[in-house]
């Protein structure tokens, strides 16, 4: 479990220094729009393209990478996604899991799911971890922010969780500079 757990200054740590630590200038990255801040300035101070896709009423504000251009998916290292979203409020079904986590598989995008508000749910849902979706515990990072679950925005804790190979990336980059 050390290997594939990383505390984290609040889950914007991790998102703000994971593409430092999986993309190269030039690659792109696919950040959501309305979304959080943090997945575009980290693409661009770490030299990446972001793609900005917009979340739409007619897809259910969920970010639909089967839209987002073959040139921009075959450039891609690394697609943000975040459920239940902020601001949207929108919820992702167990099948949007399964389509973008084969979307990222296909096309060796890394997932970091943003499941900060995994704890504020409604209406008998319940918010799924991204590993309960078969075959994304090989391309994905999961982030959890324990501020939102508690609704402490200050205590600025969190964590990031998935294979070691991932996890040991933004280790280095958290503890080298």
């Amino acid at each position: 479990p050390v290997t594939e757990f990383l505390p984290l200054i609040g889950s914007k740590d991790g998102h703000a220094h994971l593409p430092f630590a999986v993309v190269n200038p030039g690659d792109a990255t696919i950040v959501p729009e309305p979304g959080y801040q943090a997945y575009l300035g980290g693409s661009l101070l770490a030299g990446a393209e972001p793609y900005v896709a917009a979340l739409r009423p007619e897809d259910g504000f969920l970010l639909e990478l089967e839209k987002v251009p073959d040139a921009v998916l075959h450039r891609a290292k690394l697609a943000f996604v975040n459920y239940p979203n902020n601001p949207t409020a929108a919820v992702a079904t167990a099948e949007y899991l399964e389509r973008t986590v084969g979307t990222c598989r296909r096309h060796g995008i890394l997932l970091a799911y943003d499941n900060a508000y995994c704890g504020l749910t409604f209406d008998g849902y319940r918010a799924p971890s991204i590993f309960e979706i078969p075959g994304a515990a090989d391309i994905a990072l999961e982030f959890f922010s324990l501020s939102k679950s508690f609704s402490m925005t200050g205590w600025r804790l969190g964590f990031a969780a998935g294979r070691a190979r991932l996890i040991g990336a933004l280790t280095r980059v958290k503890t080298d500079g």
